[in-house]
Formats: structure tokens, C-alpha cells, sequence
């Protein structure tokens, strides 16, 4: 049997992944029949087991492939991780409780289902937290909500998750970066309905921004790309976009959607917030990280299920209640079903927004809110600068430095860009949220919390404008003390060149006169016939030459010599002055080179030049 079962459940997963609905539901027909029923694996394999429900109702048709690879890739997650828990804290009969349940639970048919017995009182109310963005867990804890319900409503629960699990337009260019856009959706019931087609729905997506330190960020990465590939929508198949099970994402993962895996990695590890870390050769243990983590959050009539990762005052919003039975908020006023859906998400989302300016304790390590890191960059930046200034020769000047200088500034620019759109985000969720509710906060003074986040994004906006404008000034400044730098070294080289020159054109009138005098000597030296007339004793060869011979002859080759430089030199000025000149009347007629041709053909044919200047 045990051969049978590892054939069938690869068979299955193939049929799956090919998208063979007929093969899916040819196996699913063979998994249910009565020769299997008994058999062990069928009562050991839950997953088939869930889908063997759905079939002998008849009800195949209303599952789409899609919900099958979650739900059986749910299993192989819970195989893997047994131990993952979830919370759950619900209100009935007047009781406040909380547990936490392993997924292992939800694996097992018809254990759940007394934690969701409440589900039958009016007032009965559960919030389910998962502490990660795992959606294989949500929809199996959809399935569990309504398995002692009719399966139709199952359906449509399902249909509403996936409905609502909107991906962004531009695929991520790494294939495990899976993410959720943005969202606030919601929509109220019908009272005299019974059916949960017309029950209270919402569901929200916002993200948030949160510290953490690089080695948990790459424990949790290897993590989760570990159990990723061992699910049906791994990063080899066509469909892994469909992928329900998210990790959190860096800042730059979030702005740059599209580059690859080896930029992302790069720019990983040349955050603003990490740099002077890094510059301090700590572990990674130390070093932080700025992540853009998600919320989400659904509520369907009593319940309300909720999946990000907990975070210090983050965790859930835990409300008292009364010896009368109300459920009631934290200064004792009663909290009506219709809000409660709403006041937990709107402290969830104002915690995680509060927090961003807030000290973060990750790992046992503090660090600072992110925003006072990037101030105190464009401070350090700054004194960076002037020491380099103050330590350098004026002359010298280290191109490497001075663009590492440019760089810092201009990254913390555009990080802070980045952090603008995240924040973007959460302001027009929050917003939705906010004019959805019209809620007394003299009544719900809690809610006063709520409208205070909306308040805090704003002073976020302002201060980041003060820093970015505080950078900008400060990269002025910089680039004027560098271009001060520049300035200086480039008169010195200048001057140097001068000194230079003059030294040339020193050496070259030495040279102008003493060429000729050098070449006469040496001409002169030797026996030559004919030059024994400019001798005194003429039959003598070894006599001195004539005086008043030899200076004409001297003089005159200076004269000649210097005469011969100034034509050549004025020449050459006169014909670069006409180039340049017929290229100034070609730009202006748009006919660039028709003058250089022309004075190179008048060169070549000076006849036909004269008869164009006789014309």
C-alpha cells in the first residue's frame, strides 16, 4: 500500500502542476471510491481527505485547481512545520479567551470545529492571528470557519479570499518576491440576511516599515526559499505567481519590484540605515535592515483573521470585558459588533505606523528610529567631508572618496523617496478606513489613537522634507567645497603649465639663435672645397677664416633663421583663424564641413581659387 500511496500522490501533484483537471479528477474519483475508503492513507492524508468530501457532495466543479495546490500544499507546509502555531482569542458567553493552536490542528478534519462553535451565538467573536504572511494558513482556516456549514458557502468564502488577493501589475524580478498591493475593500451585510454572501466583510493590506538585523533577515530568507521549493508553486513552475505565501521584503525590494535577485542583493547591502555598520566592520548580527513587512487583515461577520509578523506593542489588540457580558474597550465603553471589526484593525495599523518613529529592540539589539539614522548620515556625510577637506593637500584631489561623498547623499535622497511611497500607502489606507467609520471618539476614545496615526504620517511627510531639503543643501555645500578643491588644484596646475611654457618658449628663442650658429660651425669645420677663398692665407688651409666674412655669413643665417620661424608661426595662426572662422558659417547655415572641404579644395587648386576671388 505504502508504493500505491507514493504513486497516486505523485501522480496527483503532477496533474496538478500540468493543469489536467481531467486527471485531477479522474485520481480524486479513484482516491474516493469504496475499494480505498478503508485504507489507511485515505484517513492519514488530510488533504485528500478534504478533497474526497468535496467530491462525493458532487462539488468538483466549484473548486478550481488553484485552491487545490494551496490546500495541498498547506499539508506539505504543515509537514514541514508542524509546530506552527496561530493565536486565537474569542469572546462569548461573556468570556474573554486566548490559545494557540498548532496548524497541525487544521490538518486533522473536525478538530477545529469546536473552536468555531460561537460562530452559532449573536454575539459571538473571534479574532485568528497568524504571525506571518502565509495564506496557505488563511485558507485553511477559511475551509475550517465553514466545514460544518453547507459547502456552497465554503465556496464563496474561498472565492473571497482569492478575490481579494490582488498582486501588483509588474512582476517581481525575483521570482520569491511575492507580494500584495495595497488595499482597503469593504462591505456591509444585509441585516435580515442569512447566508455569508451578505454578511460584514473587509479586508485590508497596508504595509509598514520596521527594523530588523541583516542575520535574521537572511535566516529568514533562506527559510522561507527552503520551504517555498518544496511547494507546488516553486519558483520552476509557470504558476508561481500564484503563490500565496509571502515573505517580508526589503525597502529597496519594494521600490525596485523588477530588478533581479543579484542588484537587490547589492543594494541590500548599501542601505543608509546599515552603513555605518558596515563602515565599523560589525556582524551581521548587528547591523540593521530597514523592512517593508505587509498587515493583513479580513473580518467576516465574527470573525476576524489577521497575519503579519508581531512586533513589541503590535501584537493583538486585547479588549476587557464587563460582568454584564458587553464586550467593552479600554476605558469601559461598550464596542458594538459593527465597530469592533474596525477598532482592532485601525490600533493594529496605528501601532505599526507608531512604531516607525519609535526605538527598535531586534535580537536583543537597540537602534535608533530610522529617520534619526538617516539624519545623522547627512550630519556624518558632512564632517566626512571636512576632514577630508582639512586632511588633503589642496592639490591632491581623490576622485574615489569625493564620489563616495556624492553617492551617500544621493542615496540618502533617494531612500527617502522610498520611504515617502511606503508611507504613501499607508495614508490613503488608513484614510479609507477612517471615512468608512463615523465614530464618536468622545464615546470610543480609543479611536482617538487611530485619527493620531494620521497625524503621525503627516509629521513622518514633513520631517522627511526637512531632511531631504537638509541633503540637498548639505550636497550643495559639499559639491561647492569639492569643486572648491578642484578649482584650486586646477589654478596650480595652471600656473605650473605657465612656468612650464615660459621655460619652453625660454628654450625655444635659445634654441632659434644658437641652432644656426651651432650648424655654421659645425659646417665650417669641415674641408670643403671652395671655402679656402674666406681663408687669410689662402694656400693655408689650417689659417683662420676672414672676419668680416664669417660675421655676414653668421648674421645673415640668424636673420634668415628667425625670419623663416615668424612666416611659419603666423601662417599656421592665420590658416587655424580661417578654419575656425568657415566652421562658425557652417554652423550657422547648418552645412557642417562644406567650408572645410572648400578650403581644402582651394588648397588644392589655387587657379580655380583665384578665378572664384576674380569673380
Amino acid at each position: 500500500m505504502t508504493e500505491e500511496r507514493e504513486f497516486l500522490n505523485s501522480e496527483l501533484h503532477k496533474a496538478i502542476a500540468n493543469g489536467n483537471s481531467e486527471a485531477v479528477e479522474d485520481l480524486l474519483r479513484l482516491l474516493s471510491s469504496n475499494e480505498w475508503s478503508n485504507i489507511e492513507f485515505i484517513r492519514a492524508s488530510d488533504a485528500l481527505h478534504e478533497l474526497k468530501t468535496l467530491m462525493s457532495r458532487g462539488l468538483f466543479q466549484e473548486v478550481h485547481l488553484r485552491e487545490i495546490r494551496d490546500l495541498l500544499d498547506f499539508h506539505a507546509f504543515g509537514r514541514q512545520h508542524p509546530e506552527h502555531c496561530f493565536s486565537v482569542t474569542s469572546f462569548r458567553d461573556g468570556r474573554l479567551t486566548q490559545s494557540s493552536m498548532p496548524i497541525r490542528q487544521l490538518m486533522q478534519h473536525g478538530i477545529m470545529d469546536k473552536s468555531f462553535d460561537h460562530m452559532e451565538q449573536e454575539r459571538g467573536t473571534t479574532w485568528i492571528h497568524v504571525p506571518s504572511t502565509n495564506g496557505l494558513i488563511i485558507v485553511a482556516i477559511f475551509r475550517a470557519m465553514q466545514r460544518r456549514w453547507d459547502y456552497h458557502i465554503l465556496t464563496s468564502l474561498v472565492s473571497f479570499f482569492y478575490e481579494h488577493f490582488q498582486s501588483p501589475a509588474v512582476a517581481p524580478g525575483d521570482p520569491f518576491l511575492n507580494c500584495r498591493e495595497a488595499l482597503y475593500w469593504s462591505k456591509p451585510g444585509q441585516e435580515d440576511s442569512d447566508t455569508w454572501v451578505d454578511c460584514n466583510r473587509s479586508v485590508i493590506v497596508v504595509p509598514y516599515l520596521a527594523l530588523n538585523t541583516f542575520q535574521r533577515h537572511k535566516d529568514s530568507r533562506k527559510s522561507y526559499e527552503n520551504t517555498r521549493q518544496a511547494l507546488s508553486t516553486n519558483t520552476l513552475m509557470n504558476y508561481s505567481a500564484d503563490c500565496i505565501f509571502h515573505t517580508e521584503r526589503t525597502l529597496d525590494e519594494v521600490y525596485y519590484t523588477g530588478l533581479s535577485a543579484d542588484d537587490l542583493v547589492k543594494r541590500n547591502a548599501d542601505q543608509v540605515v546599515s552603513r555605518k555598520f558596515r563602515n565599523t566592520k560589525m556582524p551581521d548580527e548587528r547591523i540593521p535592515i530597514l523592512m517593508v513587512p505587509q498587515l493583513w487583515l479580513w473580518s467576516v461577520e465574527g470573525f476576524m483573521i489577521s497575519a503579519y509578523s508581531r512586533t513589541g506593542d503590535s501584537a493583538v489588540y486585547e479588549p476587557r470585558n464587563d460582568r454584564d457580558g458587553e464586550l467593552r474597550d479600554r476605558k469601559g465603553n461598550p464596542i458594538a459588533s459593527t465597530l469592533y471589526r474596525h477598532l482592532p484593525w485601525g490600533l493594529v495599523i496605528a501601532s505599526h505606523i507608531e512604531s516607525f518613529g519609535k526605538e527598535s529592540h531586534v535580537g536583543g539589539k537597540r537602534f535608533l528610529p530610522a529617520l534619526d539614522i538617516f539624519e545623522n548620515e547627512v550630519v556624518a556625510a558632512l564632517s566626512d567631508v571636512d576632514k577630508y577637506i582639512d586632511e588633503t593637500k589642496p592639490s591632491s584631489v581623490d576622485y574615489k572618496k569625493e564620489r563616495n561623498f556624492l553617492h551617500v547623499l544621493s542615496d540618502i535622497r533617494s531612500e527617502l523617496v522610498m520611504v515617502l511611497y511606503v508611507l504613501e500607502q499607508q495614508k490613503k489606507v488608513l484614510k479609507d478606513m477612517i471615512d468608512d467609520m463615523f465614530i464618536d471618539e468622545d464615546f470610543y476614545p480609543d479611536w482617538v489613537r487611530v485619527r493620531r496615526a494620521e497625524s503621525s504620517l503627516a509629521q513622518y511627510e514633513g520631517r522627511i522634507k526637512k531632511i531631504d531639503g537638509d541633503t540637498e543643501r548639505i550636497e550643495k555645500a559639499v559639491n561647492d567645497m569639492l569643486n572648491l578643491k578642484r578649482t584650486y588644484a586646477s589654478i596650480k596646475d595652471t600656473h605650473s603649465s605657465l612656468l612650464l611654457s615660459t621655460a619652453v618658449i625660454g628654450f625655444t628663442v635659445i634654441t632659434i639663435v644658437f641652432a644656426p650658429l651651432a650648424f655654421l660651425t659645425a659646417l665650417f669645420a669641415l674641408k670643403i672645397d671652395g671655402f679656402e677663398k674666406l681663408h687669410v692665407n689662402g694656400s693655408d688651409p689650417d689659417s683662420a677664416y676672414k672676419s668680416n666674412y664669417m660675421g655676414g655669413i653668421f648674421i645673415s643665417s640668424e636673420i634668415v633663421t628667425i625670419a623663416l620661424t615668424v612666416v611659419t608661426v603666423v601662417g599656421s595662426l592665420w590658416y587655424i583663424k580661417r578654419w575656425d572662422r568657415l566652421e562658425e558659417e557652417d554652423m550657422k547655415k547648418g552645412t557642417t564641413g562644406k567650408g572645410k572641404d572648400k578650403a581644402r579644395s582651394d588648397k588644392a587648386d589655387p587657379i580655380r581659387q583665384t578665378d572664384v576671388e576674380s569673380q
